[in-house]
C-alpha cells in the first residue's frame, strides 16, 4: 500500500479526508477473491461516511457501467433501504416552523436527503398528509464533501490508488470503480442533480407542473391514470414541503403482496397491462414531449392507489432536460432501439455521435452495445451485463447521457419488479413498448 503517499495526505488533510483515506484502504485490503466480502465492506464503510460517498456507493448499485461484477452490486444495492432516521422530535420541531399545528403519526422513510412524515392535523383527525423534510446535518455534509473534491485531496486519493497493489481482478475492478467515481463526482452536472435534490421548492415546482400536465392528458378508456402527489406548502428556506397524502402501497410492496394472493386472472393481467403503458408512457413523453424526465422511476417512487384506478409517482427533486436539438436523433435511436428487429450499427454510431458519445477505440458495434443499456425490452427480458460493459469501456459519454442511462436502469428496474406479478406472463411489454413508442413518435412528427 502507498504508506507514504497516504502518511502525507493525511498529515496535511482534515478529519473528514482522513477518514475517506481510511475507508478506501480497508475496502483494498479485502480478500481480493471474495467480491461478496468486498460489496459488504462498501457498504459497511459508506454507512459510516454518510454524505457524498453513501450517496454514490448508492447509485452504484444500479450503474453496470461503473460496477461490472453482480454480487458487489447486489450490497450496493441494500444501501437503497431506508437510512438512520433522525429522532422523531428533531423532525417536528423542524415541521412545526411551517405548520405548527401538524403531528408526525409516522416517519415512514428515511434517506440521504431527509424523511418522509405521515402527519396528521388535530382539527381534522380523518385527514393526513406527507411531509417532507430536509436533514439539514446531511445536506452540510454534502456540500463540504464537493468543497473537498474542489482541492488537491482527490488528486491525492487517486494518487493513493494508483499506487495500491492490486492482486486480485476483482480489486482491480475495484479502482476501475472508484476512477470512474472520482471522474463523475468531477460533473457540474453531476452535482448539480445530487444538490438540486436537497432544494424542496424545486421540486414542488416539478411536481406542480408535471400535475398540470397530467391532469391534462386524456386517456383511453379503462387505462390507469398516472398522477403526482398535490403539493400544499413549502418552506420559505425549502427544507420543508407539504403534499397530500397517497393511500397506496409502492409497486415493490404491492408486488410482494400480490404474490400472496389468489392464482391470477383476466382482471390482474389487464390491470398490469394499463399500468405497464401508463409508465411506459410516462417515460417516453418525458423524454420526447415535455422533455422533463424523472431520473429515478423505481420501484420505490411509484405508488399504486389501494382503488387501483390510478398510480402516483413520487420523489421529482431533479429531472433530466435534454436539448431541443436532441429530441430527433433521441427519437431515432429510441425507435431503432425498440421498433425495428435488424440493429445497423452505423446507424447506431450515427446516432451517438449526434449526441456528443465520443469514443477512442475503432470500429462501430460498441456503439450499439451503448443503446442496449437504454433497451427497456432487453433490460426487462434479460441484458448480458457483463458482455455490455466490456464493449463499452471506451467510450466517453456526455454528463446529460450519462443521466438518462441511470434514469434507465431505474425505469428497467420498475419493468423487471411488475415481471414478477403472477400475470406477467399474459402481458406482452414487448408489443405495449412499441406501441406506445411508435404512437409517440407518429404523434410529434418526428422523421426517423
Amino acid at each position: 500500500m502507498a504508506s507514504w503517499g497516504g502518511r502525507i495526505v493525511e498529515t496535511f488533510t482534515p478529519k473528514r479526508v482522513s477518514e475517506i483515506i481510511r475507508s478506501v484502504r480497508r475496502i483494498l485490503k479485502t480478500d481480493a477473491n471474495d467480491p461478496d466480502a468486498i460489496g459488504k465492506t462498501i457498504v459497511q464503510e459508506a454507512n459510516q461516511l454518510k454524505g457524498l460517498p453513501r450517496k454514490c456507493a448508492q447509485l452504484m448499485g444500479d450503474r453496470v457501467d461503473l460496477v461490472e461484477n453482480e454480487d458487489i452490486r447486489k450490497h450496493l444495492r441494500s444501501l437503497q433501504a431506508d437510512c438512520e432516521k433522525r429522532p422523531q422530535a428533531v423532525v417536528q420541531q423542524q415541521i412545526k416552523t411551517l405548520a405548527p399545528h401538524l403531528q408526525i403519526s409516522e416517519i415512514v422513510k428515511a434517506g440521504t436527503i431527509g424523511e418522509v412524515s405521515k402527519v396528521l392535523d388535530p382539527h381534522e383527525p380523518n385527514k393526513c398528509f406527507a411531509v417532507k423534510t430536509v436533514n439539514p446535518d446531511s445536506q452540510e455534509l454534502f456540500e463540504k464533501d464537493f468543497s473537498m473534491l474542489d482541492s488537491y485531496i482527490l488528486q491525492a486519493i487517486k494518487v493513493l490508488l494508483d499506487r495500491a497493489p492490486l492482486p486480485g481482478d476483482t480489486l482491480k475492478q475495484v479502482k476501475a470503480i472508484l476512477d470512474n467515481l472520482f471522474n463523475s463526482l468531477l460533473n457540474p452536472g453531476f452535482r448539480r442533480n445530487l444538490l438540486g435534490e436537497f432544494d424542496l421548492a424545486q421540486e414542488k415546482n416539478n411536481l406542480d407542473e408535471a400535475h398540470e400536465r397530467l391532469s391534462q392528458e386524456l386517456l383511453p378508456h379503462g387505462q390507469l391514470k398516472l398522477m403526482v402527489p398535490r403539493t400544499l406548502s413549502v418552506s420559505d428556506d425549502g427544507k420543508i414541503l407539504m403534499m397530500e397524502w397517497i393511500f397506496g402501497k409502492n409497486i415493490t410492496d404491492y408486488v410482494a403482496a400480490e404474490a400472496m394472493q389468489n392464482p391470477p386472472n383476466e382482471e390482474h393481467s389487464s390491470f398490469l397491462a394499463s399500468l405497464l403503458r401508463a409508465l411506459v408512457s410516462y417515460y417516453f413523453r418525458g423524454l420526447l414531449v415535455h422533455r422533463k424526465l424523472h431520473r429515478d422511476l423505481h420501484p420505490g417512487n411509484i405508488i399504486i392507489h389501494d382503488s387501483l384506478d390510478v398510480a402516483y409517482v413520487v420523489d421529482m427533486g431533479s429531472e433530466l432536460e435534454p436539448e431541443a436539438g436532441h429530441l430527433p436523433a433521441i427519437a431515432s435511436l429510441l425507435h431503432h432501439v425498440h421498433c425495428e428487429d435488424e440493429q445497423d450499427d452505423a446507424k447506431h454510431k450515427k446516432l451517438w455521435l449526434e449526441l456528443g458519445v465520443t469514443s477512442c477505440k475503432d470500429g462501430d458495434e460498441q456503439f450499439r452495445y451503448i443503446s442496449k443499456s437504454f433497451d427497456l425490452i432487453a433490460g426487462t427480458t434479460g441484458l448480458n451485463l457483463k458482455e455490455n460493459t466490456e464493449n463499452t469501456k471506451l467510450l466517453s459519454l456526455p454528463p446529460w447521457v450519462l443521466l438518462w442511462q441511470s434514469a434507465s436502469s431505474a425505469m428497467v428496474m420498475t419493468l423487471q419488479m411488475l415481471q414478477k406479478l403472477p400475470c406477467s406472463s399474459q402481458v406482452n411489454v414487448r408489443e405495449i413498448v412499441r406501441e406506445v413508442l411508435s404512437d409517440i413518435i407518429n404523434t410529434q412528427g418526428f422523421t426517423l
